[in-house]
């Protein structure tokens, strides 16, 4: 017979305020960025990953509930997404499979760029 688990008693009044207080604790520390970046899809970013390498303080804002934009579904609804040399570096270091279709031109699949 399984052993029987119970769950800590906290209430719903306990999990909403963890979670405001989480939020607002966060979100005050990235009011005062260096740069805010309006849109999460791929240039959002890609924009954010290489100005926060430069250790530049980045807020990206995102009207959806996912980050992405056109990586979940790519352009004309299909999941495909397309790198021009020399982004394939990019890929390689975030470690998505891409294919190479021509000179200068790889291909991958979208979803598997914000996975990663």
């Amino acid at each position: 017979m399984a052993e029987k688990v119970s769950f800590s008693p906290v209430g719903e009044k306990e999990v909403t305020r963890a979670i405001a207080e989480s939020f607002l604790k966060q979100f005050q520390d990235y009011a005062d960025s260096d740069v805010i970046i309006v849109g999460a899809g791929p240039s959002g970013l890609m924009a954010g990953r290489d100005l926060a390498s430069k250790k530049i303080k980045v807020l990206i804002i995102e009207r959806n509930n996912y980050l992405g934009g056109g990586f979940w579904i790519g352009g004309y609804l299909m999941n495909k997404v397309t790198v021009r040399s020399p982004g394939e570096k990019v890929l390689e270091e975030l470690g998505v499979p891409f294919e190479k279709a021509v000179e200068g031109l790889f291909v991958a699949d979208g979803h598997m760029l914000v996975q990663n």
